[in-house]
């Protein structure tokens, strides 16, 4: 009786560790959406961001209607989705932007890295980058970083 009882026991105890972790954290990559996913072509040279800061945090259709100018209807879930956005300023021309974002849940912080490609073209733009990611929770911190490298 006494071993059952310790068997269930132990059974309960690790069940307990791997589900309640998995629920309080979803660890590891998340989904990104962008623009270009809603139908917004050339999103980085066509959208514009009318802020100073390096990137703004932006969770409702107010915010974003005062502060983004885009020739596109862009139909963001709010309830679902915050958007992250920035104005990068170029030396040379821009071939591609990727976006990766990973959740540490050691420090309960979503980590976001923008990696613009630069090519060869003398044209030196100015992009906007953006990625729509999952709602913030509000314990959550979010650190973004923007490397710019050669193609």
């Amino acid at each position: 009786m006494n071993k059952a009882f310790c068997y269930v026991l132990i059974l309960l105890i690790s069940w307990c560790i791997t589900s309640c972790s998995e629920d309080a954290c979803d660890g590891g990559r998340q989904d990104i959406q962008c623009f270009e996913d809603l139908g917004c072509i050339n999103a980085a040279l066509s959208v514009s961001l009318e802020s100073t800061k390096e990137f703004e945090l932006i969770r409702d259709q107010e915010t974003f209607a005062t502060i983004v100018t885009s020739p596109c209807d862009i139909d963001i879930d709010w309830l679902n989705y915050d958007l992250i956005i920035g104005n990068e300023p170029l030396p040379n021309g821009l071939a591609k932007i990727d976006k990766s974002i990973l959740m540490d849940c050691i420090n309960n912080q979503l980590n976001l890295d923008i990696f613009i490609t630069l090519n060869e073209t003398a044209i030196a733009p100015i992009v906007t980058w953006q990625a729509l990611i999952p709602k913030l929770r509000d314990n959550e911190t979010l650190f973004v970083t923007v490397k710019v490298v050669n193609l």
